[in-house]
């Protein structure tokens, strides 16, 4: 019997970007002004949003560091279906692999 494995594709996120030519945002919220229980930092894909059966959900990654803030977004986005461009004609579906840290590629 001959077995064929499928297996998961898996890179870092940084990879995973430039194989589809993304632009990675950092944002740094605001400080002193209510809630400071959140992150400093906050990041995502330009453009982007994750599609959860028929809705379009804005997804990020927080962190107290950029890296950090990164490195969450990986987590939230691995492994699902990443939507460039929503509503334009230039809209693109991109099934995400499984998403490494980028100390693990090392």
């Amino acid at each position: 019997m001959e077995i064929k494995y499928d297996k998961i594709q898996r890179m870092t996120i940084s990879e995973f970007a430039d194989m589809h030519d993304l632009n990675m945002v950092v944002r740094e919220r605001h400080t002193g002004h209510g809630d400071n229980s959140l992150p400093r930092f906050y990041a995502s894909f330009e453009h982007s949003e994750v599609s959860d059966r028929c809705m379009l959900i804005g997804k990020y990654g927080d962190g107290d560091t950029p890296e950090e803030a990164i490195k969450d977004y990986a987590k939230e986005i691995s492994e699902k279906k990443l939507v460039l461009n929503a509503y334009r004609k230039n809209r693109v579906e991109i099934q995400v692999p499984c998403l490494l840290d980028e100390e693990s590629r090392a």
